[in-house]
Parts: C-alpha cells; sequence; structure tokens
C-alpha cells in the first residue's frame, strides 16, 4: 500500500446535475486543489452511502501522483519483485476489518496510528466513507508525555512498546499508563465530531 504521505484523498461535494458527471467533477476538484497536471496522476473515486437529504452529491477520492507510485515501484524492482497494483492503506484496512454482519447502520472507525501521525478512517459495509490525517497524532505523541516523567526518547519508545497497559508490576507502569490513557482520549475526542 502507498504510504500515507503519498495519497492524495478527500471526501469532495460535488453537483450531480453537470454533463461530466459526478466522479468526472469529483475528479477536477481534486486536480485543482492539489495543483494536480493532467496525466501526471491516477484517481480513484466511489460514492458512499448517502444519509439524509443533500442537495450535492459526496464522492470519496483517493489518487496518487505518477512519480510518487514511481518512486516506490522502483523500490520494488530493484529488489527483483514485480508489483501487480498500488493500493492505499485505507482501503486495504476496510477490506481486512470487513465484518459480514455488519448492519447497515454501523459505522467503523479506524485509527491506523503511525510514529509521527495517525489517519482517522471510517468504514461503512467495508467501505471507506470517510478519511482524514491527524497530523502531530501519531504515537510520538505518547513518547513525549512521558518524557515529563525523566525518560528519553529511546527510553519512552521502549517503555510503551514493552510495558503498554498490561505490566503493571514495572516500575514505570504508572507514568506509562497515564501517557497512553491520555494519548488515546485525544484521538477519541479527534473521531467522535466524524462518527456524528
Amino acid at each position: 500500500s502507498l504510504p500515507n504521505r503519498d495519497l492524495i484523498r478527500g471526501l469532495v461535494e460535488v453537483n450531480d446535475q453537470t454533463d461530466g458527471g459526478p466522479m468526472y467533477e469529483a475528479a477536477l476538484e481534486i486536480e485543482r486543489t492539489h495543483h494536480l497536471e493532467p496525466g501526471t496522476y491516477e484517481l480513484a473515486a466511489w460514492m458512499p452511502p448517502a444519509s439524509g437529504a443533500r442537495r450535492q452529491t459526496t464522492v470519496c477520492v483517493n489518487g496518487c501522483r505518477h512519480r510518487d507510485a514511481q518512486t516506490l515501484l522502483d523500490a520494488f524492482d530493484a529488489a527483483g519483485l514485480s508489483v501487480a497494483a498500488l493500493d492505499s492503506r485505507a482501503c486495504a484496512i476496510g477490506r481486512a476489518l470487513e465484518t459480514p454482519h455488519a448492519t447497515p447502520q454501523e459505522l467503523t472507525a479506524v485509527l491506523d496510528i503511525e510514529t509521527d501521525s495517525t489517519e482517522l478512517i471510517l468504514l461503512h459495509e467495508g467501505n471507506v466513507v470517510y478519511q482524514r490525517g491527524l497530523i502531530d497524532a501519531g504515537l510520538d505523541q505518547a513518547e513525549k508525555r512521558l518524557a515529563g516523567h525523566g525518560l528519553d526518547a529511546d527510553a519512552a519508545h521502549h517503555a510503551l512498546n514493552t510495558i503498554g497497559l498490561s505490566d503493571l508490576e514495572h516500575a514505570h507502569a504508572e507514568p506509562v499508563r497515564k501517557a497512553l490513557v491520555g494519548y488515546t482520549r485525544n484521538l477519541v475526542q479527534e473521531a467522535e465530531p466524524a462518527l456524528d
């Protein structure tokens, strides 16, 4: 899958009464907002399930510039591997977490946590209906919380990965627990408005 930093993504509201149709209008809007030159990128677009009365049509868009894709492809090519397709992490996660018994009313919020950022993904029946990058919301924020307890960056990283929330007997268990709980609360606060 493409790194989130290389992904062009958006949730676009378009007028579906235009000649080109909603997908075409969404592509034009993404091209305009991301300053893309025609022929230099690939886009995938789909319409999430409609909710409520809307005058406009919502279109989810994922894409990638050719130069970013080529950088990734070159790395695999140099290792003697052949890539059949590139995908977005959000769509791959949606397929991996698809539940056969989900009701049409259910939304699933996924937080894809990396070191320096987190991706908020909303899934409906296995389809990505919303995604947003949460800058400065990566696991390094929990590490910074631990720095206030006298742990340097390496020690904080090690403590989060080895102690976590389960090793309550460890000497640093309480500060690690507080750092993780505080960090998680911030992520939940970010996710709740999207679910609403």
